[in-house]
């Protein structure tokens, strides 16, 4: 008799230590998905900034004289949007390292979100800033930018308060 308690006991802890790996493996898939899915989320918000942006550009660069202030949702990690004028940059104006990498490598790259270390190139066309680049920050997950039609390109500024 005293066999079938210790074969008891020793099934019983078999049967512990199986369901802590079972519920191990599953709490590992469930953290795995949810990064994954954070992940593409953040992508997804990247591409509807450009996309939005890129709309904006396209809707006014037609309207000569016209001028329009679009407030656009940042994605998520980014604090920050800057506009390169990349057919007349000053390398040497340029403070952001990453940025005047960009463009030292002759990129076609010409809007760059930054926040918390990360830098997100995009390449939009068709804009020009009147300094050789211009960064405006975001206010509450928003980042207001003025675009003004000039015939050949959208002019890129920050509107006034």
């Amino acid at each position: 008799m005293k066999m079938k308690k210790a074969q008891m006991s020793t099934s019983q802890i078999f049967t512990y230590i199986l369901a802590l790996v079972v519920a191990s493996l599953i709490l590992l898939y469930g953290y795995t998905a949810i990064s994954k899915m954070r992940s593409q989320t953040d992508t997804v918000s990247i591409l509807q900034f450009k996309t939005d942006l890129t709309n904006a550009i396209n809707s006014i660069s037609y309207d000569f004289g016209s001028v329009e202030i679009k407030k656009l949702n940042m994605p998520t990690g980014f604090n920050q949007v800057c506009f390169v004028d990349i057919n007349n940059v000053v390398f040497a104006t340029i403070t952001e390292k990453l940025i005047k990498d960009s463009v030292d490598s002759q990129s076609k790259n010409d809007i760059f979100l930054l926040g918390n270390g990360n830098v997100e190139p995009m390449q939009v066309n068709g804009i020009s800033v009147e300094s050789d680049y211009k960064c405006i920050d975001s206010v509450s997950g928003k980042v207001s930018i003025q675009l003004e039609a000039t015939g050949k390109s959208v002019l890129i500024s920050q509107p006034p308060n």
